[in-house]
């Protein structure tokens, strides 16, 4: 018998999943994430701040981006019309930003 996730697991899932505004991929994983764009502090003492693009993921679906990770969507999960004002955009990991149990983010760069 499996064990049942936990209580944080399942909202964690299912929020995620929920709020997801794009299906992505990153060599043979295929995952949904949220891609925002927020403000992000830069320099030395937090003294810049810049608007960047954050994805959050599942860590259930995608363990681990490297740093330098190609992150491009989804061609099995849209149409030929929206791959076509997509397919330009392929982004670069950046570095991670938040790291829980359940959930991590990574800052990216359109490449």
């Amino acid at each position: 018998m499996v064990a049942p996730h936990s209580f944080d697991q399942r909202v964690s899932r299912a929020v995620l999943r929920r709020l997801a505004n794009a299906r992505l991929r990153s060599g043979a994983e295929v995952f949904d994430a949220v891609v925002e764009r927020l403000p992000r502090t830069a320099g030395e003492y937090g003294d810049r701040t810049e608007i960047g693009t954050r994805i959050t993921v599942l860590r259930s679906d995608v363990p681990s981006l490297a740093r330098g990770a190609t992150i491009v969507y989804d061609s099995a999960s849209y149409t030929t019309e929206e791959l076509g004002a997509l397919a330009a955009v392929t982004y670069t990991v950046d570095e991670r930003d938040e790291d829980d149990t359940f959930v991590a983010a990574y800052w990216v760069t359109k490449a």
